[in-house]
């Protein structure tokens, strides 16, 4: 009688095991589109459309890609990735919070304009402590990325691109830090910014 409770349970077991690993694959995670726009927007206070494919796999960690982002104006976004690859700490992620093991984004663009003052407008204001979304990055990477700095005063528009390196992000209010490399005029140079978090004006 023991022998066959073991054996019920195992197949049980098995049964939730196998589900883990195949429901994600066939449920249609685009209808979870509008959820992932909107965390995300709020998360950077300005639209992110998703217009490309999502895919989710939940075990043995959760997976997540998303294709073709842009965020800011629908005409003129101030920031576009060909896709975005994340894995998430599985504990974390049941408990609604989205702890980023990895972060990988592949061509990412930014816009960046400097008025004639000399203040910098990205047209992203990140949210700081008092954000719903519990979002932390422990590493992140970003291949060929492109920089785009239009100088307001001078009437000039300067491209850093081949961007890549490493990313860290504390929190969505920081603190951040960037190592990596890139051109600017046709030179290679290395690049090390570090930010701390956001005070509570947002500065």
């Amino acid at each position: 009688m023991l022998n066959r409770l073991y054996i019920v349970l195992g197949v049980i077991v098995v049964l939730v095991l196998a589900a883990a690993f195949i429901v994600p694959h066939v449920i249609p995670w685009g209808n979870y589109r509008g959820r992932m726009e909107m965390l995300a927007s709020q998360a950077l206070g300005t639209p992110v459309r998703i217009n490309g494919d999502i895919a989710f796999v939940l075990l043995p960690a959760p997976h997540l890609v998303l294709n073709d982002l842009a965020v800011g104006p629908q005409q003129h976004p101030v920031l576009s990735v060909t896709s975005a690859s994340a894995d998430f700490s599985l504990i974390d992620f049941l408990r609604d919070r989205y702890s980023m093991t990895s972060l990988v984004l592949d061509h990412p663009e930014l816009a960046i304009t400097v008025d004639r003052n000399g203040g910098i407008d990205t047209g992203i204001h990140l949210a700081g402590a008092e954000s719903q979304v519990a979002l932390s990055i422990a590493q992140a990477r970003i291949e060929d990325g492109t920089v785009r700095v239009t100088d307001a005063g001078a009437g000039r528009t300067y491209a850093v691109d081949g961007l890549a390196g490493d990313l860290t992000v504390g929190a969505i209010g920081g603190p951040f830090g960037f190592s990596g490399r890139g051109r600017l005029a046709g030179q290679d140079f290395s690049l090390r910014i570090n930010a701390s978090a956001l005070d509570p004006h947002g500065t």
